[in-house]
C-alpha cells in the first residue's frame, strides 16, 4: 500500500466524522425548537383557559339572615284611624261585611202571622244645597201606593256643584215600616216621595230604598216552637259569623293583618225569620263583620322599635306575625256607625325579627372583587348573620363583572 493511499484513507475517515457530527448538531437544534413550540402552544391554552374561566365566571352566594328573637308582654301600640291620619301615625283600617245564612228547619206549629214590612231607605237631596231634616214618624209614600213611617230622625246633607256637575246630598240609611200588615206593602225595591211634599219638589228630594222592603203578612204561617228557638238561633248566628270570617279573610290584602279579637260580630235582630208559609221553610238571619285592620309593615316596625333598642336594620319582617296576640286596651265600639278615632292595643306573645338584606344590593357590591374580599364586604351588612360562596370555574379569583351572572340564595 502507498503513503498516498493511506493519507486519502485518513482523509475520508475524517471527513465522514465532521458530517456525522454537523447532522447531530442539526437534529439537536430541530428538536430544542419544537419543545419550545409545543410550550408556547400550551401556555397559550393554559392562558385562553384562564382567561375565559373569569369571563365565564359564575358565583352561587348562600346568605344566613339575622334571627333576633323576642318576647312581648302587654306592649301597648296607640293607633288613629286611616281616615283620619293626616301625619303619618301609626294607624288602623276599618273593613265592614254584610250578609245573610240561611237554614232548612221545620216549623211545627200553624199560627195567625201578622206583620208590617219593614226595610231601610235613603234620603237623596238634589232640592237644596242646604242639609234637610227628616223627622221621626214621618211618612213616605211608595211607587205601590203604599204608605210608609220613618223610625229615626235623618240629616240629609244638601247637594254640592263640581264643575258642571251636580252631586247630589245622600243621607244615612235609616229604617222604614209599614203602616198596615200584609204582603201588599214587601216590595224588591223601589223609589218613595216625602208625604205633603209637593210634586215638584218630589222629584228632587226623595227616598230610595236599600234592598228589599220585606216581612209584611196577614195570614197564617208555620212556625219554629219556643224550646227549638234558641238551638236554631245559635246555629244561625254561628252560621253567619264563619261566612263573615271566610269572607273577611278573602277581601283583605296581605298588607294588612286581621286579629280574632280586633273582629267583631253585629247580628240584625230584626232580619231573623224563623216562620214560613208550609212546614218546612228557610229560616233567615243577617248581620256584619266590623274588621279592624292594621298595616303589616306599621306593626312589624312598632314591634322591632320595642323590641330592638338602636338597630341599622333598613328592611326586616316578623314571621308569624299572626300568632302574636292582641288585646283591645280600651273598649272598641262594635258598631258599625260609630267607628273610634283612636284604639289602644296590646301585644304579647314570642316571636323572631329576621333582617332582609337586598340581593341586588348585594350584587352591585361583590361585582369584579377578588375573592378574598368576599368576607369583609359582607360582614360589613348587618343584616347577614354569615355567607358563603361557591365560584365556578374554581380557579377564578376574580367575581363577576355581570350580576347576571351572581346568584343569591337565602336562608
Amino acid at each position: 500500500m502507498k503513503i498516498y493511499d493511506v493519507i486519502k484513507k485518513e482523509n475520508n475517515v475524517d471527513s465522514n466524522v465532521s458530517q456525522k457530527k454537523d447532522i447531530v448538531s442539526v437534529e439537536k437544534k430541530d428538536t430544542s425548537w419544537k419543545r419550545f413550540f409545543l410550550f408556547f402552544l400550551v401556555s397559550l391554552f393554559l392562558t385562553c383557559v384562564y382567561l375565559v374561566g373569569i369571563l365565564f365566571t359564575r358565583v352561587t352566594i348562600t346568605i344566613n339572615e339575622r334571627k333576633i328573637p323576642f318576647s312581648l308582654d302587654n306592649q301597648k301600640i296607640e293607633l288613629i284611624h286611616k281616615k283620619n291620619n293626616l301625619d303619618s301615625k301609626p294607624s288602623f283600617q276599618v273593613m265592614i261585611i254584610t250578609d245573610e245564612v240561611t237554614k232548612e228547619v221545620y216549623g211545627s206549629e200553624l199560627k195567625p202571622s201578622v206583620s208590617n214590612a219593614k226595610g231601610q231607605v235613603i234620603f237623596i237631596n238634589e232640592y237644596s244645597k242646604s242639609n234637610q231634616i227628616i223627622k221621626k214618624d214621618s211618612f213616605l209614600i211608595g211607587e205601590n201606593g203604599k204608605r210608609y213611617q220613618v223610625l229615626g230622625d235623618v240629616n240629609v246633607p244638601g247637594y254640592t256643584i263640581l264643575g258642571n256637575l251636580k252631586k247630589s246630598g245622600i243621607s244615612k240609611m235609616v229604617f222604614v215600616v209599614a203602616v198596615s200588615s200584609g204582603e201588599s206593602f214587601n216590595s224588591l225595591g223601589m223609589n218613595l216621595s216625602i208625604e205633603n211634599l209637593s210634586v215638584l219638589n218630589s222629584k228632587l228630594f226623595y227616598a230610595k230604598s236599600v234592598g228589599a222592603i220585606t216581612g209584611g203578612e196577614d195570614g197564617v204561617s208555620y212556625m219554629v216552637p219556643d224550646t227549638e228557638k234558641s238551638e236554631i238561633i245559635n246555629a244561625l248566628v254561628s252560621q253567619l259569623s264563619e261566612k263573615l270570617k271566610r269572607e273577611s279573610r278573602n277581601q283583605i290584602p296581605n298588607t294588612l293583618l286581621s286579629f280574632p279579637k280586633l273582629q267583631f260580630l253585629n247580628v240584625d235582630d230584626n232580619s231573623l225569620v224563623l216562620k214560613g208559609s208550609s212546614i218546612k221553610f228557610s229560616a233567615k238571619l243577617k248581620g256584619s263583620m266590623v274588621s279592624y285592620l292594621i298595616s303589616r309593615n306599621l306593626l312589624e316596625t312598632e314591634i322591632a322599635n320595642k323590641v330592638l333598642s338602636s338597630h341599622d336594620y333598613t328592611n326586616f319582617s316578623v314571621p308569624l306575625i299572626e300568632n302574636i296576640d292582641i288585646q283591645s286596651e280600651t273598649l272598641i265600639s262594635t258598631s258599625v256607625d260609630s267607628i273610634p278615632e283612636y284604639i289602644s292595643i296590646n301585644l304579647s306573645g314570642d316571636g323572631a325579627i329576621i333582617t332582609k338584606s337586598s340581593p341586588k344590593n348585594i350584587k352591585e357590591r361583590l361585582l369584579g372583587i377578588n375573592k378574598k374580599d368576599f368576607s369583609k364586604i359582607l360582614n360589613s351588612i348587618p343584616e347577614i348573620e354569615s355567607a358563603h360562596f361557591d365560584i365556578y370555574p374554581f380557579w377564578s379569583h376574580i367575581f363577576p363583572f355581570d350580576r347576571n351572572n351572581i346568584d343569591i340564595v337565602v336562608k
